[in-house]
């Protein structure tokens, strides 16, 4: 957790105070994500008169005190229900809370260790439906604002900048052509290796460079030997250190949905660094490199050696493009001009809500000071961040990382420490209850979750996901559960789909659909009642405007979902159109958990289409699932 103070504070100098909370998902820190999202961007605002930030992930017990309390709180790409009845308390408060969006949170890298998140139908909801319901959402990408914009009225872009430009260093000798970074790379690098390779045999003066997982040391496995070196990933600090020893630096990115709303801060690293960049012509790059001039792009892989030739052999167009992207970067990327972006969104969004009176206002500051005086001393000119994370934290991030690959009893004992570490904290015991193997001390454990945080819409749904596997989807202890977390967030939709679906099954039609409905109403991102409604339509015979128009709503919303596909794909072939049905069940079978029934229907287009071989090579496979 960080706190930082701008150089004047107080209500007496004609300043009105500003307190923002920046609320990460939980993170080890320093990696470029949270430098760039959340770190720097503090830091600038608290140069900024009358400003105090404080940063943390959700992890934090002394950030959620000051939840209620902060003017704007900022929610950096976090996926949590309890935030439902906090947006709701501090609306009604007149304080504003900010979504950001940093990612395409509805198509990740299968890869990726949140992925996890856009396949539970609930958590794949929960980003759109807390960006609808804060005070405005804040995108890190023009593209990310034209894929989501439409979830919210407010909306703004706050691209990545540059925290400082540091002076042009000499660089080594030789000619070193690199690339760092994340695992979520790991198919962009792929794709440039065997260029690489051709580069290396075609150049005996050039050399490659890696930094990042040792996947991509494996990677580099054909590459010549003895002309290419790798080091492990590290710090951002770290990674800038490795750049600067660079030449040419590579941006390659394959043409997914998740690299379209990537940034283009590989080519501001870069620039900043006097590194010539070599970029895929892609829509993070299309904003600022300018091509032949600061930066060099490339449509096709296959045209990497070409463009690698011609800088091998042209030292002074290398040098000439350097200069003008650092000239780029030094005076339109920086982080410190961008705060006043910032603060006025936040403030527009505030307007839009208003204190009760000046008089809480000034209660509320008065709290607010109080929690922060257990933060750290008074601070002077300079901001000051706190160390980072610790022992608390440190367990929570390992228990989930367990849980995350299925060791549930080291996972378990991790969050039992966490509770001994912080027994006041609600979100230890919500995580033990989540873990626990024994269901006794799992229903002890989410009880002591809930009389720490009545709010907690996440304990009910955890105790409700555990009756259901223990009751196998009955029981009135599961019916008790999502009554209580339709309560608490009657917005979330989830609970009364789920009340629906058991209302359905006891033969009680009239309750069922009235719960249905309310939940499509109060959630129109979480796709399984819409889809579930429209396939007994179709099962029917009947699909009425209504259905057909809410399941188009929903494709909308989240066009990439595999039930909304699937349903999609059955009305298409309802209506004839066969080719249609075709694409969106193709789509649909890449996700489907069960693939039969996608398969089955499959089968029925390519009958129809007269490819009677694929039709019975889909029956088989279905068949062959059942069995």
């Amino acid at each position: 957790m960080s706190v930082a103070t701008g150089r004047t504070q107080g209500e007496g100098d004609g300043v009105e105070p500003l307190l923002v909370v920046y609320v990460e998902s939980p993170n080890r820190g320093g990696q470029g994500d949270s430098v760039y999202r959340v770190v720097q961007p503090s830091r600038a605002l608290a140069e900024v008169p009358g400003v105090r930030v404080v940063t943390g992930s959700w992890l934090s017990p002394a950030l959620h005190a000051l939840l209620p309390l902060a003017d704007v709180v900022v929610l950096a790409d976090v996926v949590e229900a309890d935030l439902l009845p906090l947006v709701r308390q501090r609306q009604a408060a007149g304080l504003a809370t900010i979504y950001e969006i940093n990612d395409d949170f509805q198509a990740p890298q299968p890869w990726n260790p949140t992925a996890y998140l856009a396949q539970n139908p609930l958590t794949r909801s929960l980003s759109s439906l807390l960006a609808a319901r804060s005070d405005g959402v804040q995108f890190s990408t023009p593209h990310l604002r034209d894929r989501f914009g439409f979830l919210n009225p407010r909306g703004a872009v706050f691209v990545n900048q540059l925290w400082d430009v540091p002076a042009r260093a000499p660089k080594p000798p030789g000619l070193r052509l690199g690339w760092g970074g994340s695992l979520g790379h790991m198919e962009d690098f792929r794709s440039v290796v065997p260029a690489v390779k051709a580069c290396l045999e075609a150049h005996p003066a050039l050399s490659f460079h890696v930094m990042g997982a040792e996947v991509f040391r494996e990677l580099c496995g054909a590459l010549p030997a003895g002309r290419w070196t790798y080091q492990p990933g590290g710090s951002l600090a770290a990674y800038l250190a490795f750049v600067d020893s660079l030449h040419i630096g590579l941006c390659p990115l394959e043409d997914t949905d998740f690299n379209r709303g990537r940034s283009d801060v590989k080519f501001l690293e870069y620039a900043s660094r006097g590194v010539v960049t070599l970029a895929a012509d892609r829509e993070p790059y299309r904003h600022s490199l300018v091509p032949e001039r600061t930066g060099f792009v490339y449509r096709d892989v296959h045209e990497l050696p070409c463009l690698v030739a011609r800088l091998v052999a042209a030292p002074d167009r290398r040098q000439e493009v350097a200069v003008a992207a650092y000239a780029y970067v030094t005076a339109s990327r920086r982080e410190r001009p961008a705060a006043a972006g910032r603060l006025a969104f936040w403030r527009s969004c505030l307007a839009g809500t208003q204190d009760r009176a000046a008089g809480t206002r000034k209660a509320r500051h008065r709290r607010a000071e109080a929690a922060l005086a257990t933060l750290a001393q008074p601070f002077g000119d300079v901001p000051v961040f706190l160390p980072p994370a610790g022992a608390l934290e440190t367990a929570l991030l390992e228990g989930l990382a367990l849980l995350r690959d299925g060791r549930t009893k080291p996972a378990q004992a991790g969050f039992a420490a966490a509770t001994r570490l912080a027994p006041s904290f609600y979100v230890p015991w919500l995580y033990l209850g989540r873990a626990e193997s024994d269901e006794t001390r799992a229903r002890a454990a989410l009880a002591q979750a809930r009389t720490l945080a009545p709010f907690s819409v996440a304990a009910w749904m955890v105790e409700a996901d555990r009756e259901a596997a223990a009751a196998e989807g009955q029981g009135d202890r599961l019916v008790h559960a999502l009554r209580e977390a339709d309560r608490l967030a009657p917005e979330l939709g989830v609970p009364a789909a789920r009340l629906a679906e058991l209302a359905g099954a006891a033969g009680a039609l009239d309750e069922a659909l009235a719960l249905e409905r309310r939940a499509l109403a109060a959630n129109p991102y979480y796709a399984p009642p819409h889809a579930r409604r429209a396939l007994r339509a179709l099962d029917g015979h009947n699909v009425p405007a209504e259905v057909e128009a809410a399941l188009e709503r929903c494709a909308r919303a989240d066009e990439r979902f595999w039930m909304t596909r699937f349903a999609q794909g059955r009305l298409a072939l309802a209506r004839g159109d066969v080719s249609g049905a075709r694409v969106h069940l193709e789509a649909a079978l890449r996700q489907a958990p069960d693939r039969r029934p996608v398969w089955a229907q499959l089968a029925r287009v390519a009958a129809i289409e007269g490819r009677l071989d694929d039709a019975r090579d889909w029956l088989a496979k279905a068949k062959a699932q059942g069995s």
